[in-house]
């Protein structure tokens, strides 16, 4: 019996004016092509208190990095959002997903080819994976909706 995979997923959900960003998953494995949500993949910390508030502030710090280095973006978070678990047939995650919302956008030599600021109600027109399927089902028509965890 083949032994399944545990991450965590560290995964953003950019806002600017309503919309939310997506870019295509580039590279090669299962989900390459696909458009997601930006995501990091974390290591995983102890599971006593600390270890867990610990890990929560890497995974925020890891997100604003990528956002900041990858997509030139400066953000603001607004708060963490209920987390979210997905089994892939070799790879159990847990999503963790973070509302941002955008400061300012910086050009950036490195942003991926693919990437949309995406109105909710046009998601469906992107082909994502049933996980990111998950994330977007936390985003409401009107963003004041979402539930937000302090």
């Amino acid at each position: 019996m083949k032994k399944i995979r545990e991450e965590i997923w560290a995964v953003a959900l950019v806002e600017q004016e309503g919309r939310f960003l997506l870019h295509r998953k580039e590279g090669q494995g299962l989900l390459a092509g696909l458009w997601q949500f930006p995501t990091v993949v974390m290591e995983k910390e102890g599971n006593s208190k600390e270890g867990k508030k610990r890990a929560g502030a890497k995974e925020r710090e890891a997100l604003k990095r990528v956002l900041q280095e990858r997509f030139g973006l400066r953000v603001k978070m607004k708060g963490s959002l209920p987390i979210q678990d997905h089994q892939f047939t070799h790879l159990e995650v847990t999503m963790k997903p973070v509302l941002y919302s955008l400061v300012k956008l910086f050009p950036s030599e490195r942003a991926p080819q693919k990437f949309r600021w995406i109105n909710p109600s046009r998601l469906s027109r992107y082909p994502i994976s049933r996980a990111m399927g998950k994330i977007a089902g936390l985003i409401p028509d009107r963003p004041a909706k979402i539930p937000i965890l302090s």
